[in-house]
């Protein structure tokens, strides 16, 4: 028989037997655990949004986070019946809400399907914003089918204020926005730091042959293209001060360029890839943190930097940009894929000790005002709401 057949089958008998006077229950779906998530998830067990089920579609899948897992959180394998299993267990545990992180994934939209067929109210999380260079009939098709699309979701969480403005350019209605303020574990970040021994830094940097006469400019991320890695080495190729470097952390497809140009530019200091304690002693140690990237859908390292107080540079296409960096207060904006606007930003902060101070200081107060409590939240209330307009 078929599946949807099935379905609709029993949509009659789950409604009516659907019990409305226990605790709710969430289910929430992700592409893979992060820290990020996880940090998230934790938070959210610790309001009372509900009994929380947690489904990820693949782990490592955009790098190798090396986490460990809850044993009651599920990860998809690769031959089980996807369909057939995301049936019977929304028929099974009777959820009451069903949150989803984006819609592009195939398994995403079989939820979207599913949750209305069931009449299970849905929120939608997304960090996606308008895309540069977007193929003319890319644009097309999305301004024909994600109108539709997007009638389907009761309400939307995205991250901030271009990817809210991403939804109503797909006539979104403000009714069905509420912004996430997507972020970090920034509370955690700053207790680590004030943990930290008063010779902290300067051991830090001993450990890299670095002192403390030091600029560090801090990058920290996927060694690919679209992160401006090119870009970063090239700007830093222009600056001849000895005492100015570029600690870059993190692994990927570049990783032999940064090598290699780690060898002959001694301004360029690679550590290759962190746990995640270590990347709070480099955001530490380090004075300015650079994010060059040609196009970055939000850029959680942004809080994480801003929660260790530190000034950011970052390009006008990271998605992060409208919400927490405003020019010359908590860092600088620059032009994507411009080397030339990138190091004069350098030289600008190299020039302006005291500015960078300053921004320091404006980068802490904002960053207070966007927690992993505060994320959490917001998402309470999307859910809450879902479940009175289903209701």
């Amino acid at each position: 028989m078929n599946i949807l057949n099935t379905l609709c089958e029993h949509e009659w008998k789950f409604e009516h037997r659907r019990p409305r006077d226990h605790m709710k229950k969430i289910l929430m779906v992700f592409i893979e655990p992060t820290p990020y998530i996880l940090d998230l998830i934790y938070a959210l067990e610790k309001t009372e949004v509900g009994k929380i089920d947690v489904i990820f579609l693949k782990e490592n899948f955009s790098q190798n986070w090396k986490l460990s897992l809850n044993d009651n959180y599920i990860v998809l394998k690769k031959n089980e019946s996807m369909v057939k299993m995301l049936y019977q267990r929304i028929i099974k545990e009777k959820y009451d809400a069903i949150f989803l992180a984006g819609w592009s994934h195939p398994t995403t939209l079989v939820f979207l399907m599913l949750s209305k067929i069931f009449r299970i109210p849905v929120v939608i999380d997304s960090d996606t914003p308008l895309l540069p260079n977007t193929l003319f009939w890319k644009r097309v098709i999305k301004r024909i089918v994600y109108p539709v699309l997007f009638t389907l979701p009761n309400l939307f969480l995205p991250g901030g204020t271009r990817q809210a403005n991403y939804l109503k350019h797909y006539f979104v209605p403000c009714k069905k926005i509420i912004l996430e303020k997507m972020t970090v574990n920034v509370l955690t970040i700053q207790k680590s730091i004030d943990k930290l021994p008063s010779d902290a830094r300067i051991e830090f940097r001993k450990q890299l042959e670095l002192t403390d006469k030091d600029i560090i400019f801090l990058y920290v991320g996927r060694l690919i293209e679209r992160k401006g890695i090119q870009e970063l080495l090239e700007a830093f190729s222009n600056i001849n001060n000895p005492f100015v470097k570029c600690v870059i952390v993190g692994d990927g497809p570049l990783k032999p360029i940064v090598e290699e140009v780690a060898k002959v530019n001694h301004n360029i200091i690679y550590v290759g890839w962190l746990e995640k304690y270590k990347i709070i002693e480099v955001l530490f140690m380090s004075d300015i943190f650079v994010l060059p990237a040609h196009w970055e859908p939000w850029g959680l390292v942004i809080n994480e930097a801003m929660a260790a107080g530190k000034p950011v540079i970052v390009t006008d296409q990271v998605g992060c940009a409208d919400d927490l960096v405003i020019d010359k207060k908590t860092g600088l904006i620059i032009k994507s894929k411009s080397v030339a606007d990138l190091t004069t930003a350098i030289n600008y902060l190299l020039d302006n000790p005291k500015q960078c101070q300053i921004m320091s200081k404006n980068a802490l107060e904002l960053i207070s005002h966007w927690t992993l409590e505060d994320s959490a939240k917001q998402i309470c209330i999307a859910l809450s709401n879902s479940m009175k307009i289903v209701n």
